[in-house]
């Protein structure tokens, strides 16, 4: 904030008191109401932050290695090797929500980033078809959405598998506090199996699955992200399920036709209300204010040939993790490690010092 600040004698403000407005109880204070309405404040400080910021400065983001606790950190790392700081949003899937391999470490991880940085997990799904068993591979396979919703059959019991192994993860989340920008479904009318059966049965399993971890499962730290494989509004727009179950739209952007400025007016015509976000990128652009996405995730560093990314993540634009606290706080927040390993320290002006390699 610029300018002086004229501090009143107390008896003075004491007499003011009585004149001041109330200010109003959330939800109706909010900038951004979520799709929840029971919402964690930490889901709505995320959300708000987004909408206030939007067009002015956006969350870092990297997708993890996730199927090697050994490795969890690699990507993370070879970002700060690069930039001289680390994201704010770290990017995690599988074994999230899977039956056959145990999240312990993960889970453990993302709290420990919200715990200690306020470093926000977004997290997406590659299982199988229900029925086919884990692995890549059986995301490509063919099934009945009908059958994956219909009590009884086989492939409604390996459907609840799914969602109850992933309510368990999420829920161990929730109960330490921890939002989550969950990205189910991902890449809507593309060629993973819950898209292979056209966008109306698409559209059935996003809303079941919203109503099971919402209302059955009680889950209320979720941030909703629907995404898109594509720039075409007339190709994904039938795959969007609504305004009421999404927090925000996104797509996967792969160079390939598929950019930030290409895909913005296909995003901005399907929901224009919603906040938009890169949810999955190979190279990465600088920021453009006339785009004003909220965050990126970039997918693996080793694909951002042009090395562009230390002038992205340097810019006084990005948020990045030594300034994500005070970017969702509005301030200092207690408790928040005081220094990183490059000595810098929370901004609340989010600027962050420059680096010298």
């Amino acid at each position: 904030m610029t300018g002086k600040r004229m501090l009143l004698p107390v008896a003075t403000a004491a007499l003011l008191v009585p004149l001041l407005p109330l200010r109003a109880a959330t939800p109706e204070a909010e900038d951004y109401p979520p799709s929840d309405p029971q919402l964690i404040q930490a889901g709505r400080d995320i959300l708000n932050a987004m909408k206030r910021n939007e067009g002015v400065k956006w969350l870092t983001g990297q997708m993890e290695i996730h199927w090697e606790e050994e490795r969890k950190d690699e990507m993370s790392t070879s970002v700060f090797e690069r930039t001289g700081r680390y994201p704010a949003v770290r990017g995690w899937d599988t074994p999230f929500g899977s039956p056959e391999r145990d999240a312990a470490w993960m889970i453990n991880t993302v709290i420990n980033d919200w715990k200690d940085y306020r470093i926000i997990p977004t997290i997406s799904e590659h299982l199988g078809a229900p029925t086919y068993g884990g692995g890549f591979d059986n995301i490509f396979e063919r099934v009945s959405i009908n059958a994956c919703l219909t009590p009884g059959t086989p492939e409604n019991e390996a459907l609840m598998a799914m969602l109850d192994a992933m309510a368990a993860d999420l829920k161990a989340l929730e109960e330490a506090g921890v939002p989550v920008l969950w990205r189910p479904w991902h890449e809507a009318g593309g060629g993973f199996w819950w898209s292979a059966n056209g966008p109306e049965n698409y559209k059935k399993l996003w809303n079941f699955t919203w109503d099971y971890l919402t209302r059955t499962k009680d889950l209320h730290n979720l941030i909703w992200v629907w995404s898109t494989l594509g720039r075409d509004k007339r190709d994904y727009a039938p795959y969007y399920p609504g305004d009421a179950k999404v927090d925000i739209v996104g797509g996967s952007m792969y160079n390939d036709g598929r950019t930030p400025s290409g895909n913005w007016p296909a995003l901005d015509a399907i929901a224009p209300s919603k906040l938009k976000a890169i949810t999955e990128v190979g190279q990465m652009w600088t920021y453009d204010p006339d785009l004003p996405y909220v965050y990126f995730l970039v997918w693996t560093t080793k694909k951002d040939a042009r090395s562009i990314l230390p002038s992205v993540y340097r810019a006084p634009t990005a948020v990045t993790r030594s300034n994500v606290a005070a970017y969702i706080d509005r301030g200092p927040r207690s408790g928040s490690r005081a220094v990183n390993e490059v000595g810098e320290r929370p901004n609340t002006d989010f600027t962050e010092p420059v680096f010298n390699r």
